[in-house]
Formats: structure tokens, sequence, C-alpha cells
């Protein structure tokens, strides 16, 4: 029995253009999907370290900074009354419920805590958290950051550690460092790094280039992600200012993509 000659050029078309075909059929890609709920996880992590070290005024004292941070926070986020902000000392802790707050925090539910310390004209805040969730992620954070200005841009220096669940159910054990810089005037915060994820059984290194997003928006075109597992496998997300980014194999091929969350 002779095999119909649409299927054998289906066949072709997986073995030799399968990136095309997947892309044609819209398949997400896992390890796509597992490389974005890593960096959105670190995102967040970011987006909440900034909204601690905005109203900082390095001439002040840690306990004023402290005392800052506190009235910003009980006012910046929505709705009015979801946020309890309360500083005792150097530490700032946040209670949020359903909060939306600036840099792409959207329904931020549980504890944070900010701690401060100063080396000379240098800020430096620690961040802990345990199962907060944001948005259809949750995050357990112990990072480090150093917050620095030059004119108008903001910068904060993250080592990051912490263990999260991403929008699309990967659990991700985080280790590594990387910079965020943002404008508060604009909302919009970029973010360039490498850390490595334990995802199962299986390490992966991450490598972000200009990830930025403003607010709730999708992440700029021009951002990508190279996600490394030790089992051999490379793939590349490339952002391209839509909530679907490609992802691309070792040989630079689409073979599929990725859905976001996010406003485009």
């Amino acid at each position: 029995m002779r095999t119909p000659i649409p299927f054998v050029l289906l066949l072709a078309l997986l073995h030799t253009s399968c990136g095309v075909v997947s892309q044609a059929l819209g398949i997400e890609d896992p390890a796509g999907r597992q490389a974005v709920d890593s960096v959105e996880l670190s995102s967040f992590e970011s987006a909440l370290l900034a909204t601690s070290v905005d109203a900082a005024d390095l001439t002040k004292t840690v306990n004023e900074i402290a005392d800052d941070a506190a009235l910003a926070g009980n006012t910046i986020f929505q709705p009015s009354g979801c946020a309890i902000v309360n500083a005792n000392g150097a530490t700032v802790t946040y209670q949020l419920t359903n909060c939306t707050g600036p840099y792409g925090l959207n329904s931020a539910t549980g504890q944070a805590i900010a701690v401060y310390t100063l080396s000379g004209d240098t800020l430096n805040v620690n961040l802990t958290a345990t199962n907060l969730s944001v948005e259809n992620s949750t995050l357990s954070i112990n990072s480090n950051a150093t917050y620095s200005v030059t004119g108008t841009e903001k910068n904060l220096v993250v080592q990051t550690s912490g263990v999260g669940t991403g929008a699309n159910g990967t659990v991700v054990t985080r280790a590594g460092q990387y910079t965020a810089d943002w404008e508060t005037a604009t909302g919009c915060m970029r973010l360039n790094g490498a850390w490595t994820n334990t995802i199962g059984e299986e390490a992966w290194g991450t490598n972000v280039t200009n990830y930025e997003k403003c607010g709730l928006g999708c992440p700029k075109s021009g951002g990508n992600i190279i996600f490394a597992g030790t089992s051999g496998t490379t793939v590349t997300v490339e952002f391209n200012g839509t909530s679907a980014a490609n992802v691309l194999s070792n040989e630079g091929n689409i073979f599929g993509t990725v859905s976001l969350e996010c406003n485009s």
C-alpha cells in the first residue's frame, strides 16, 4: 500500500525544517518556557528591590532611608490600602494583598523584608521573602543588591538567590548576578546578567541581554535569553515586543514559541 504523498511531504518537512513546521503549528517549546520563567522570576525580584530603593536619598542615614521607603511603599501600590509597609530601624516590612506596583509588579500578595546598610555613599539592601505570589508565579527570595544613581538612571547590582515557581509551572532554583537599570519617570526596567538554575535534576545556565519591560507591557524587541543545559541542549529566546517570543535552536532555526503574560 503506497503512503499518501501529503503525508510523505509532511514527514520530509518535519525532518528537514521542523522549526518552520513547529512555528506554523504554534508549538510551545518546553526549554523556552523554562527560560522565560527563570527570567520573569528575576524581573519580579528586581521590581521589588527597585521599589524598596526608589525613594532613597543617599545623603541620609539608613534609618531615614527606611522611613522614606515605608512612606513611599504605603502610597505607591494600588489599589489604595492593599499594602501595609512599616519601618523599624533599618528594616522595612512589606505586607501586600493583591497589589499592583511599579516595574511590572502585578497581583502581588505576601510579605517581603528589606534591610538596608550604607557603605560610604553606596546603599546595600538585602531582600527576603517566602512564598510571595506575583501574577501566577511564586517566589522565595534571599538576595543582596547594591544601589547607585548616575544622573536620572538608577542601578542595582543583584546577587540573586532563591527558589520560585514560574507562570508556566517551572520550579527554579536561581543563583548568580544581574544588573537592573531604570528611570523612575519611565517605569521601564532593563535586566542584563547571568545565573545558574536548577530545574529538576538538571543545571541550566541563563544569560540575559537587554530584557526590558515598561510596566505591564511585553518585553521590548531586541532582548534575548540564552538557556544552556548540562545535557547539551541550548536554546535562545528572542523577544519581539509581542506576547509570543520565538525560540531558536543551536543553529539559529526557529523551532517553537513561548507565550508571555504581558500587554502587547
